[in-house]
């Protein structure tokens, strides 16, 4: 900057690469090629520094290894034959965004962070840079499909890893997919894989990619946020995610393509373009001072005063010779022309007035300054769009040194001859009067002496000669060297009388190298003009005095202000423009902007403003940025307010959940140890630990988790440990220790995380106390102990239960028939015998009595059925049961020929069931239909099947007499009727058989029935 040797820092300044710098590892250049390898794999920056002497003298990373897996058997190698020699180094304290520019520049994807001491401070790498960006920085990018790579390169199962391998080497991809023959993903293998596996496998040419892969692929949707695919790699511990549209393999995104597309989109970047714009515009300007007329002239010119006075009477520029001949002293500030001749007289303000304010060829004036007899000429020499003059150019000249008739030629060729801007002179006729040197070099004029026109030199000549045209001329032209060469140049001509003639001349710039950079300048402010079109953060530039002079869209946008004229106004104007609660959020920016200005730093806060696009507020992180030129003083403020109103979401809710969780962990009975890779422990819970756990009276943090176990748990511990360090998942073990004559039973499960030591890494531990359960579980072996006594004993006193029933049913089928045979007997010897003497009345008692005789048989027949049934054994074999109703019901209507039945049974009836007790439940169900259904006109008996809540049930309906549901309990009871014995015979055991049956085969019975409409009986049989 002009005026400052003082290098300014950037006000847009981020995070450090030191910040973002992973763990390093480290390994000497003689480590076999297979240890490095197996270290390279567990790296979490994906690259191994490889060092000699104590000197860091090549890098490995997954790529390089890739080659050297197809460089045949590589086992004798060592790793400083065979590392990438060229590293990139970085500053602790450089912007991560700087140290990533020179990583793409140079195609690489790592650097080694020095830090202040001159040692290593870690490995930057893009894993580490996409997981330092928040969701703000992809807010311009809606879906994975924008950045993926489409068709990615796909292979099959059976492909050798070797070949796979040489793919990814040829085609300079990070991995290969393995799809499906419909087209949907399969597994994935990467860089990493292949490393892992020649590090653990040799003969990768044997191998398939099928038996090796990782799989399932994790995928996404190509509609997808690009930042769902960042947050998916960063817990997966991934760099590559498969893209599927409707689940059809489409595309393949790695954090290099997301970290690449940002790089130069986000907003961090933004920033610094814009910075480097302002750095741009500065030089520019430098470089049109140092081309400017005024500049030549001043450092040029020693005899003719020079001073350029703009339309407000201020000085602009003013050389040695006019400070000389005005009075004004050398290191004193110019200020205004009035100042500089503030001792003139009424009658010498008037003329200068006058020439100030004349137009072109107004005619020099003479006055009288201090000693010095002096005479100005003015030249416009800036106009506006409408031919106003904005600045003269003063021509001073002191009296005394030249006769009246040649002061201004003479000393215009001596001041002009040595002048390093080119100038030039014509008369009316186009030929050249008058030259310099650096003219006659510009149109490659080799002889002075040598006659030349306007029209030779440059194109369109025949529109400046006119004497009609303008006074002043500034123009674009193309001059015609004699060489030939086409150039751009500038003229800044004028026209004056001299001697009763017209001449046309001024000075010429080269434009060839103003036209590079201009059109550079261009092409960079079009960039930035899209970048601040396109950026969804609020970007905006005031001038000192608080005036928006610049806003991108999206900042107006968010403060309502899209429809308003904003340009020029200050926050008053523009609060006073909106409604609501933005404008008092808008009149408060003042007071920020106040506080900025006074600490000529950034400061930052964050801003709650109502959402225009949507219900609620959205939040703001407002940095605001005075600019201060190279004398100090206040150029502009930038504003920048980035949204992260999903940030604080995210961030809320997180602090909400952990607050959930810390209350879930601190009333949960177990104790939770989340210790490092090494075994320490880093935090736990619940605070503090019960004593229950019998744990050391010490704080468990920083103790390792050896020293807080007792001794009885230090060899399960050792092996859980190993068990986790070579890949195997949860481990658990119980111990058991004792205190005070207690024994206390404990479990511990130990897992691996990854969410300490940098990425490494470490391990959960979770105790709970098992005593009482160990306690319970040591009874019930104790119960199991005795547990066949008991069975014996209760099989002993169940066989006697057994004896005795087949002791009653032979009294039943023995004592109890002999004396009902003898009633039944003399009972029908009466009957004969006094046939003729007996009267209606003992008639009847008599044929009661043997009514009676005949259902105490049955009634003991029936008893002794279900005594057998209940003790038979049930023998499963596939049953027939459409052919077993045909049969039952065909026997009823062989016994009872003058009956009309109409009988269906649907076909393929079958259960897995014993024969003998699934006739005994036909006999019953469908003899009951045939007995109720006596007295109905047009009898009907159904048999069917039907499927409820997934399983068959076996369905008989009958039409006949029903029964009432109020009594429905009573029906698989033993000798409980619901009909007397008059309307309908029977004993009343069958369905208590029937219900018994359908019990041991593991099934259920149901019956409904409405009083003379019939009666349903449903029953099903559990599987065999």
């Amino acid at each position: 900057m002009p005026g400052s040797d003082r290098p300014v820092a950037s006000p847009f300044a981020s995070s450090s690469a030191s910040e973002l710098a992973l763990p390093v590892v480290t390994l000497p250049d003689d480590t076999p090629l297979s240890k490095a390898l197996a270290s390279l794999a567990e790296s979490a920056s994906h690259a191994v520094l490889v060092q000699r002497q104590g000197e860091i003298i090549g890098i490995l990373t997954e790529r390089s290894a890739l080659a050297l897996g197809l460089s045949g058997d590589s086992s004798q190698r060592r790793l400083g034959e065979v590392c990438q020699h060229a590293v990139l180094w970085a500053d602790a304290n450089d912007n991560y965004v700087d140290v990533y520019e020179r990583m793409l520049s140079r195609g690489m994807r790592h650097a080694i962070i020095r830090d202040a001491d001159g040692g290593m401070a870690g490995l930057l790498s893009e894993s580490a840079i996409l997981g330092r960006l928040g969701i703000e920085h992809f807010a311009h990018l809606d879906a994975i499909e924008q950045i993926m790579t489409p068709r990615p390169t796909t292979v099959a199962p059976g492909t050798p890893v070797l070949d796979c391998a040489e793919l990814m080497r040829r085609e300079h991809i990070g991995c290969v997919v393995v799809p499906t023959d419909s087209g949907t993903p399969r597994g994935i293998l990467t860089t990493r894989d292949v490393t892992r596996l020649m590090a653990t496998r040799s003969a990768l040419h044997t191998v398939p990619v099928g038996e090796v892969m990782s799989q399932p692929a994790i995928r996404l949707e190509a509609d997808r946020p690009v930042f769902e695919a960042a947050r998916m790699m960063a817990s997966h511990a991934i760099r590559h995610i498969i893209i599927t549209r409707s689940g059809q393999l489409c595309g393949i995104v790695s954090e290099h393509d997301i970290v690449r597309c940002l790089e130069h989109r986000y907003v961090d970047v933004l920033r610094r373009v814009i910075h480097r714009q302002a750095d741009e515009l500065e030089a520019h300007r430098q470089i049109r001072a140092q081309t400017n007329v005024l500049d030549q002239l001043l450092s040029r010119s020693e005899e003719l005063g020079l001073c350029l006075v703009d339309a407000t009477d201020r000085i602009g520029f003013i050389n040695a010779a006019a400070r000389t001949l005005l009075g004004i002293a050398p290191d004193a500030p110019a200020g205004h022309l009035a100042d500089a001749l503030d001792t003139l007289d009424d009658a010498d303000r008037q003329p200068l007035h006058a020439l100030l304010g004349g137009g072109p060829g107004a005619a020099p004036v003479s006055l009288r300054v201090g000693t010095r007899q002096v005479m100005l000429r003015a030249q416009p020499f800036a106009t506006d769009d409408r031919g106003e003059v904005l600045s003269h150019l003063l021509i001073l000249i002191d009296e005394s040194i030249a006769d009246e008739a040649g002061e201004l030629l003479g000393f215009s060729r001596h001041a002009f001859g040595a002048m390093a801007l080119p100038m030039m002179w014509a008369d009316e006729a186009g030929e050249l009067a008058m030259s310099n040197a650096a003219f006659d070099q510009l149109a490659g004029r080799t002889d002075p002496g040598q006659r030349m026109n306007l029209a030779q030199l440059f194109d369109g000549a025949d529109t400046l000669l006119p004497a009609e045209a303008t006074h002043t001329l500034r123009t674009r032209r193309t001059l015609r060297r004699r060489d030939g060469q086409r150039m751009l140049v500038e003229l800044f001509f004028s026209r004056m009388r001299f001697l009763g003639k017209t001449y046309l001349g001024g000075f010429i710039i080269d434009l060839s190298q103003q036209q590079a950079v201009e059109q550079a300048l261009q092409d960079t402010e079009q960039r930035l003009t899209a970048l601040l079109d396109t950026s969804p953060d609020f970007i905006a530039l005031k001038d000192p005095d608080g005036r928006w002079q610049m806003a991108n869209p999206a900042g107006l946008r968010m403060y309502g202000l899209a429809q308003i004229e904003w340009r020029g106004q200050t926050n008053a104007d523009l609060a006073a423009r909106v409604e609501g609660p933005m404008q008092d959020i808008i009149a408060r920016c003042t007071n920020t902007d106040r506080l900025a200005w006074s600490r000529r730093e950034s400061i930052r806060y964050i801003e709650e403003i109502p959402h225009t696009d949507a219900p609620g507020t959205r939040s703001l992180d407002m940095i605001k940025t005075p600019l201060l030129g190279g004398d100090g003083q206040p150029t502009a403020l930038m504003v920048i307010g980035r949204d992260i109103t999903e940030r604080v979401r995210a961030e809320r809710a997180r602090r909400e959940s952990d607050a959930h969780l810390h209350s879930a962990l601190a009333g949960m009975d177990d104790l939770m140890l989340i210790a490092s890779s090494s075994g320490e422990v880093l935090d736990h819970y619940p605070k503090p630990a019960p004593r229950r756990f019998q744990l050391p009276d010490t704080p468990l943090v920083g103790a390792q988790i050896c020293a807080l176990l007792p001794p009885e748990a230090s060899t399960p511990l050792q092996n859980a440990h190993e068990k986790l360090r070579n890949g195997l998942g949860v481990q658990s073990f119980d111990y058991a220790t004792g205190t005070n004559g207690q024994t206390g039973w404990f479990n511990v499960r130990m897992s691996r995380h990854r969410h300490t030591d940098g990425g490494k890494g470490g391990v959960t531990v979770i105790i709970r106390d098992i005593t009482a359960s160990r306690r319970t579980a040591d009874q019930l072996e104790r119960l199991q102990a005795t547990v066949d006594d008991r069975v014996d004993e209760r099989t002993v006193e169940l066989q006697s239960a057994l004896e005795e029933l087949e002791a009653f049913s032979y009294s039943l089928s023995h004592d109890l028939r002999a004396p009902l045979r003898a009633i039944d007997g003399f009972g029908r010897l009466l009957s004969q015998n006094l046939s003729g003497q007996l009267n209606d009345i003992n008639r009847d008692y008599l044929n009661r009595i043997q009514g009676a005789v005949e259902r105490m048989g049955g009634l003991i027949d029936d008893m002794l059925d279900l005594a057998r049934l209940s003790r038979k054994p049930v023998e499963r074999q596939t049953v027939d049961l459409s052919q077993m109703a045909r049969r039952v019901l065909s026997d009823l209507s062989e016994r009872d020929p003058e009956r009309v039945v109409t009988w269906t049974i649907e076909s393929q009836l079958r259960a897995e069931a014993d024969p003998i007790l699934l006739q005994s439940v036909l006999d019953n169900l469908l003899g009951n239909a045939w007995k109720f259904t006596r007295r109905t006109d047009a009898a009907q008996i159904k048999v069917y099947a039907e499927q409820r809540n997934g399983r068959t049930w076996i369905v008989i309906e009958d039409n006949g007499a029903g029964f009432d549901m109020a009594y429905a309990d009573k029906l698989f009871k033993p000798f409980q009727r619901l009909h007397s014995p008059r309307e309908f015979d029977g004993t009343g055991v069958g369905l208590a058989t029937v219900q018994r049956i359908i019990s041991r085969h593991g099934g259920r019975i149901e019956a409904v029935g409405v009083e003379h409409q019939g009666a349903t009986f449903r029953f099903s049989l559990a599987p065999a």
